[in-house]
């Protein structure tokens, strides 16, 4: 097994449904990474030992997908030195509106890079870091032209079938 370059954290079993779309986005680039359940409030010592190792393990990034522990990605950039990405999740009572709020505000000294609420969130936070190892790995970034162009095309496929399907409406 490849060493990980990118860890993926949760901190309850319910937010990895969400979690899922950003796996989907490493695998797709070939990107090895780890997923754990952290959390500060019921295993503070095993998750800032986590965080304080990440880099030396060869973490190059870490992405945190959580609901009700809005705090916990910038609890984890405040013991390491890689990027951090906190992408809200939509399992709390508010829906995830408090996660947002929680993680857009992070301390200074410790910032992290917010994505959108969920499962879109979830995939652009592994895109987010795909290019950010783009920088390191050259054929990530020859990659990443390659899954662009796969979404034009996606979308001029999607604009032809609409136009047509309009087009046959008016008789």
């Amino acid at each position: 097994m490849e060493t990980p370059l990118v860890g993926v954290i949760i901190s309850a079993e319910n937010e990895l449904p969400y979690i899922e779309e950003c796996e989907r986005i490493l695998i797709g680039f070939g990107i090895p990474y780890e997923i754990r359940v952290l959390s500060m409030q019921q295993a503070p010592d095993r998750c800032i030992e986590w965080a304080r190792s990440a880099a030396e393990r060869g973490l190059q990034a870490v992405i945190v997908g959580t609901g009700w522990a809005s705090s916990l990605a910038s609890a984890i950039a405040s013991f390491t030195i890689l990027p951090v990405v906190a992408v809200p999740l939509p399992v709390s009572s508010l829906h995830g509106l408090d996660s947002l709020m929680g993680m857009a505000q992070s301390n200074l000294g410790s910032p992290v890079a917010t994505m959108a609420l969920g499962k879109v969130g979830a995939a652009n936070a592994g895109l987010f870091v795909t290019r950010i190892l783009a920088l390191k790995f050259p054929h990530l970034a020859e990659a990443i032209q390659g899954y662009r162009h796969g979404l034009q095309q996606q979308l001029e496929a999607k604009d032809t079938a609409l136009l047509q399907d309009r087009m046959r409406r008016r008789g």
